[in-house]
């Protein structure tokens, strides 16, 4: 079998984490998206009246860091 190369077959424990990891991941990404926006709407809404406190949104990706880390943490 010259050129082929013969990958070793993934256990189904690795298979179902990759599975996981990737369905966690690509929750966190759509929901620090959809929570952001959520928070630019609200500050935008409210950018002209100085009785309603803007809401920063400059370390929520850091948050949603931790969050997507948790399961590599944690096994």
């Amino acid at each position: 079998m010259k050129g082929y190369i013969i990958k070793p077959k993934m256990k189904q424990d690795e298979i179902d984490y990759c599975n996981l990891t990737n369905k966690v991941d690509s929750m966190i990404a759509d929901t620090n998206t959809k929570m952001t926006d959520l928070i630019d709407e609200y500050n935008t809404k409210y950018k002209d009246n100085d009785e309603v406190y803007k809401i920063e949104t400059c370390d929520l990706d850091s948050l949603f860091d931790q969050l997507a880390e948790y399961i590599d943490d944690h096994q």
